[in-house]
């Protein structure tokens, strides 16, 4: 089956402030941060340790991220991507078709300040 799991570049105090308004952990127990990694999303390591611990193959994993360097690194490792733009933008991607199913509805974040 597929599962959600969050990957953001943060700092611990990032993390409280997410943790304050969103709570990735209500959505997905398989958060990655950077600082608990010791590693960013620009690094080329970063997403097999994401693979290594979910115990999942690359190419069922999707990383939709607004960065075009982050998505390139992805997709070195074989990763499924989606520069994000826009919602309309993302649900017209045939990479990201697949997963739709499996992504909370509603899933809306608040605006952070």
């Amino acid at each position: 089956g597929q599962a959600i799991a969050f990957a953001t570049d943060t700092n611990l105090w990032q993390t409280e402030r997410e943790r304050e308004l969103v709570d990735l952990a209500r959505y997905s127990p398989n958060i990655f941060r950077s600082h608990e990694l010791h590693l960013l999303k620009n690094e080329q390591s970063y997403f097999p340790v994401i693979q290594e611990r979910l115990s999942v193959p690359f190419e069922s994993m999707l990383l939709i991220d607004d960065s075009a360097s982050k998505i390139a690194n992805a997709e070195l490792s074989g990763l499924k991507t989606h520069l994000f733009t826009s919602a309309d933008n993302l649900r017209k991607d045939s990479n990201v078709e697949p997963f739709i199913p499996k992504i909370p509805v509603p899933f809306n974040f608040p605006k952070m300040r």
